[in-house]
């Protein structure tokens, strides 16, 4: 029993494990996406200004 325990946690950890891989990924795309946007809008600014 106490070694099907351990297998049980141990696949728990994994699967936490990547999942918390997965967030860090989708965070750091939404970060990359607000970047993307803020130069979009940098981008009209200037324009704006030189009319």
């Amino acid at each position: 029993m106490g070694a099907g325990k351990l297998s049980i946690i141990g696949i728990i950890v994994s699967i936490l494990a990547i999942f918390s891989l997965f967030v860090i990924a989708a965070r750091g795309g939404l970060q990359s996406d607000e970047n993307s946007g803020d130069f979009e809008q940098n981008v009209e600014e200037d324009e704006d200004d030189v009319v």
